[in-house]
Formats: structure tokens, sequence, C-alpha cells
């Protein structure tokens, strides 16, 4: 087994605040950000994009944490300047964090789901929004959120001092259908919920 030489995707500025006894970052609500946690994913399909990888991660460079977008069509050896895709007003002080990718192998379609506290205006009530690209990323329909009840990473209990709410999601995208899976503290623990979002053609 032999490996390519490694090379830069994208420069990424962190998320979160610095915590001035630990040293660590946090986003509000306890929720810890020691990466930007990106995510990549590789379009299968038969259509003209075939090959195209596409990678997303959560990024501080405007003032508050938000969702970038890049891709590469040689394999990696180069990639696009990065794009948010999050739709709220830039700057705003809402976080978006923990998003993950999948492309639908029917049609090469790209799907992001993502974190969102853009409708808590103390940036802490969590909601689950997602988006669509039909064209390689070059344009990202309206994000919507697919979650019914927003909820408060910090509703475990008091057993857990540090709660960390899942820093991985799961997405899987097939015939214009994603399942976006996530993890939910509605209920007063640490559960996973699900959603069934369906895309016109």
């Amino acid at each position: 087994m032999t490996f390519a030489e490694s090379r830069v995707a994208a420069h990424i500025s962190p998320i979160g605040v610095v915590d001035p006894d630990t040293g660590r970052r946090f986003l509000n609500g306890g929720i810890r950000t020691p990466f930007t946690y990106p995510t990549m994913a590789v379009d299968t399909s038969n259509g003209p994009r075939r090959g195209t990888l596409y990678l997303v991660w959560a990024d501080g460079r405007n003032a508050d944490a938000d969702i970038m977008f890049s891709h590469s069509t040689d394999g990696g050896q180069t990639w696009s300047s990065p794009v948010r895709i999050n739709d709220d007003p830039m700057g705003n002080g809402k976080d978006q964090f923990f998003p993950w990718i999948s492309v639908d192998s029917t049609n090469g379609n790209i799907v992001v789901m993502f974190y969102d506290r853009r409708n808590n205006s103390e940036n802490l009530i969590v909601d689950v929004y997602t988006t669509r690209s039909t064209d390689g990323g070059a344009t990202f329909e309206p994000n919507f959120q697919v979650n019914t009840e927003s909820f408060n990473p910090m509703n475990v209990g008091a057993v857990f001092l540090d709660p960390l709410i899942g820093d991985y999601n799961g997405l899987v995208t097939y015939g214009n259908t994603a399942y976006p899976v996530w993890t939910d503290t509605r209920q007063g623990s640490q559960d996973i919920f699900g959603a069934r979002v369906r895309f016109g053609p």
C-alpha cells in the first residue's frame, strides 16, 4: 500500500472561544470544539461530475461558526476556494457546526446537514438544517430545518458536567431522498433522532 503526498485542501479558522483555565475551545452551552470536523464525500454516480471530491467543515473566519464547502475535480490535487453554505446573515453571532455531507449515487446531487442556532437569540438552542446542490456545489438551495422540535444540548441532567452531544452526525442520500441522523436532547437525554427528507427532481 502506498499513499500520495499530502496536500492542503483548505486553510481553516478555529471555531468557538478559548477557556482561559483549560485552553480548550467551546461553543456556547459547553460544546467542546477542538476541531472543525471536516467530512468528505465522492460522487460515485454515472453523471458528469463522477469522481469529484466534496469537503465540508465548520469554520470561524466570519466571527461565528459557519459551514464551508470546497471541491476537487482532480483527485485532491487542487481544491476550489471555500464557500459558505449556511444562508443566515453573515457574522450574526449564530453558530452552525458538526456538518455531514452525502452525494446521491443516482444523480450526483450533494446534500449537507448541520447543527444550527440561527433561531435562538442566545445562540444556545439547536436545530438541524440541511441544504442541497444539484450543480456540483456551484449553488446551494435555501437551507431548511428538518427537526420538529428545537433542543438544548445542556438538557441531559446533572450527571453530565461536560456534555458531548455527538461530534459526528450521519447522512445517507439516495434517489432524491436524504436520511439525516443526529444526537438530540429534547427528551432530557441523549437520543438518536432521524428524518426522511424528500427532494424534488
